[in-house]
């Protein structure tokens, strides 16, 4: 579920500013390549970047927005076409 997980690292990024991607890869059980997808969705719409394997919030706090985290996804399949 890439949309709940995306969902939750803001949750846990606004707890903890910041997080390492290996630390979020293993309490998603999923690769850091996958967090680090994650994150390239997340900069598009909230005040984030991953640093040197470093999940890193650039604000206080950030409320969830009740959009989807499809950019990256209809980004790829159309550069694909």
């Amino acid at each position: 579920q890439p949309n709940e997980r995306r969902r939750r690292i803001i949750e846990i990024l606004n707890l903890r500013r910041q997080d390492t991607m290996q630390n979020l890869a293993n309490e998603f059980g999923v690769s850091r390549l996958t967090i680090y997808r994650d994150l390239l969705v997340l900069e598009e719409s909230y005040p984030l970047r991953h640093i040197h394997g470093r999940a890193v919030l650039l604000a206080e706090r950030v409320l969830l927005k009740h959009a989807t985290f499809d950019a990256y996804s209809s980004r790829s399949n159309s550069a694909k076409s």
